[in-house]
């Protein structure tokens, strides 16, 4: 994936640990790259869904001009994301119209729930590692392990990048399927 100007990912940790080294604490998340549902309400959409062509797929939602401009849906941050992507001129080479992004406050401002204002563009996180250190003023990133982990993954076990390997989804029999009998 290019780098995309404006993109921005957020960390989902799937579970977490502290860790005091000295008189230092640090927190470290294991990130999974998951979205959060409530209800009948999903944190995530496909960009297209949300970008498409010179619509927003958002009921009563506008977005920031520097996001999406539908008057020009090709010169703005949501290029990459948009169902016309690849489709028309002046389109980017590279397309990522089935990547999640996030329709939570980290992406949509709900100030006023009747007219939603996408002020960024967001994307459900990659899996990894974050180590956070504790300080006075609240938690300072010191590490993130980035794409390392989904980089190496893919190398070594192509046949595996993102499949659902869990015990809920396992092969029946399968190691993982018999993973909670301990």
């Amino acid at each position: 994936m290019p780098t995309v100007p404006g993109l921005h990912t957020v960390r989902t940790p799937d579970s977490i640990t502290a860790i005091i080294v000295g008189d230092d604490t640090y927190i470290a998340t294991a990130n999974e790259g998951d979205d959060v549902e409530y209800g009948d309400f999903e944190e995530k959409l496909k960009a297209k869904d949300i970008f498409s062509g010179s619509e927003l797929g958002m009921k009563g939602a506008s977005a920031n001009p520097e996001v999406f401009d539908p008057a020009s849906p090709m010169t703005s941050q949501s290029k990459y994301f948009n169902s016309e992507c690849g489709e028309v001129e002046g389109s980017p080479d590279w397309c990522a119209t089935s990547m999640r992004l996030s329709i939570g406050s980290s992406m949509v401002d709900y100030s006023d729930p009747t007219s939603p204002l996408i002020q960024s563009i967001v994307g459900i996180g990659g899996r990894g590692i974050s180590i956070y250190k504790l300080t006075d003023e609240g938690l300072d990133l010191v590490w993130d392990s980035g794409d390392e982990f989904e980089r190496e993954g893919c190398a070594a076990f192509p046949w595996a990048h993102n499949g659902i390997q869990d015990e809920e989804f396992a092969d029946v029999n399968g190691t993982l399927y018999m993973a909670d009998e301990g």
